[in-house]
């Protein structure tokens, strides 16, 4: 009998690698012998080095060899069936779970473990107009020709609240008017000094920042000009802003970005921190922020590259003090008034620490709204700056594709793929005995390389 043989091929024992070439020799076969473990005896002065052959259509690895002469060697053979049957193999379609060629990166490996350790990073941009000094927002009732409206809004700072309680309080400079006309006046029409202020706010703006979106004005209480100057929201225009944050190589591009495996959060001044869907943000995330002065609250939408709505943030940036609250005596209120101005000037102004919404809120997915209060003057020391965060916890090895494929979950012909494949529930049909049909299946559904 005729066999291809050959001295130096080497494969993988779960591979559908054939070799090229090969010497031909003739053999004695064992009598009887099997198809499955043949055996015979060549002579030939590299028969001891045989380590691979082919009788007919069938491979074979080299079991054992067993040197008779020195040229005569017994070579036992174990045929090899993913090589013998390569062709039946290459056309069978079947859905394979995993290939090195041919798979989906955004499935979820789970041969793919996350660490107790994590890797954390920051990543800062777009900085707000924030400050813990920050200013008033109060309401005044005024109808003379010189100020518009009947309820004009100032923006003030702590000087100028100084100014308007000491004016309210009797304390301060009158340019026209005594003091016991105004407050007759006035008590004639409000029932109360200071019933003509409709609110009074303080917000986490930047007084320079604030101002610069309103209209120098004389200001007015009631009829009675006040001697001092303040600015008036004259328009409905937010403060507005926005950001690309770019989180290039820093969100992996593939199934990790999403949680356990990576984490990202976004930290929204003076709100706390919104956690983010991190498969969204494998390239960037956009912010935008808007801020209206007249209702001292503040709009914060965050979205991807492609305009899909992350998380829509409302938050209250107004604080109420206590010169606001309506229906209390003139002398309390006055000594309220007072109090904020003092604060206001020391940097600690009154119901500061306000009852606000937690500083982790949670958006449970995207487009998700959130409403809630001012977190606080507390939280004036954390960076005046939306801030993001990841957290990795896991790293790809390199040699996990070649090695063990990667996700695919799709009906494909085998023949299409290279390398590691491994298929779910494949049987293919072989022109072949049972158990070699059996041995063939065995690998397919456990992983083996198509080569």
């Amino acid at each position: 009998m005729t066999i291809t043989y050959w001295t130096n091929f080497s494969k993988r024992k779960n591979s559908t690698k054939r070799p090229t070439s090969g010497t031909d020799a003739t053999v004695t076969l064992k009598q009887p012998t099997s198809i499955e473990s043949p055996e015979f005896t060549l002579t030939d002065a590299n028969a001891a080095n045989i380590t691979y052959f082919k009788i007919g259509d069938h491979y074979y690895f080299v079991a054992d060899t067993i040197r008779l002469t020195n040229d005569t060697v017994r070579v036992i053979g174990r045929q090899d069936v993913l090589a013998t049957y390569k062709s039946a193999i290459g056309s069978t379609t079947a859905l394979i779970a995993r290939s090195s060629s041919n798979y989906n990166k955004y499935l979820r490996d789970e041969m793919v473990s996350t660490f107790t350790t994590k890797t954390s990073d920051q990543h800062a941009a777009l900085s707000m107009p924030f400050s813990s000094t920050g200013c008033y927002i109060v309401s005044v009732v005024n109808k003379i020709a010189s100020a518009s409206g009947y309820v004009c809004t100032y923006i003030m700072n702590a000087s100028t609240m100084e100014s308007l309680a000491l004016w309210l309080s009797g304390d301060g400079t009158y340019s026209g008017d005594p003091w016991t006309t105004i407050q007759s006046e006035l008590i004639m029409q409000f029932g109360d000094c200071f019933d003509c202020i409709r609110g009074v706010k303080w917000i986490p703006v930047d007084y320079s920042t604030a101002s610069a979106a309103g209209t120098a004005e004389n200001v007015y209480v009631g009829k009675f000009y006040t001697g001092f100057n303040a600015y008036k929201v004259s328009n409905t225009t937010p403060l507005v802003d926005s950001a690309t944050i770019d989180l290039t190589d820093i969100i992996p591009d593939d199934f990790r970005a999403a949680s356990p495996y990576s984490t990202v959060d976004v930290y929204i001044p003076f709100y706390g921190l919104v956690p983010i869907p991190g498969e969204y943000c494998t390239s960037s995330i956009g912010v935008d922020y808007h801020i209206d002065l007249t209702a001292c609250d503040c709009h914060v939408a965050i979205y991807t590259t492609d305009s899909k709505i992350l998380a829509s943030i409302h938050y209250e940036l107004g604080i109420d003090t206590p010169i606001a609250q309506i229906g209390r005596t003139a002398v309390a209120v006055t000594q309220s008034a007072l109090g904020v101005a003092a604060s206001a000037l020391s940097l600690n102004p009154i119901g500061m620490a306000s009852a606000g919404l937690g500083l982790i809120s949670s958006v449970a997915s995207n487009g998700v709204s959130q409403k809630g209060s001012i977190g606080g003057r507390s939280m004036a020391h954390w960076p005046n700056i939306f801030a993001v965060g990841t957290v990795s916890g896991t790293t790809l090895p390199d040699d996990l594709t070649a090695v063990m494929g990667r996700p695919c979950m799709e009906v494909l012909q085998i023949s299409s793929l290279s390398g590691y494949v491994q298929c779910i529930n494949a049987s293919v049909a072989l022109n072949g005995r049972d158990a070699d049909r059996d041995e063939v299946n065995s690998y397919l559904n456990s992983g083996f390389f198509y080569e």
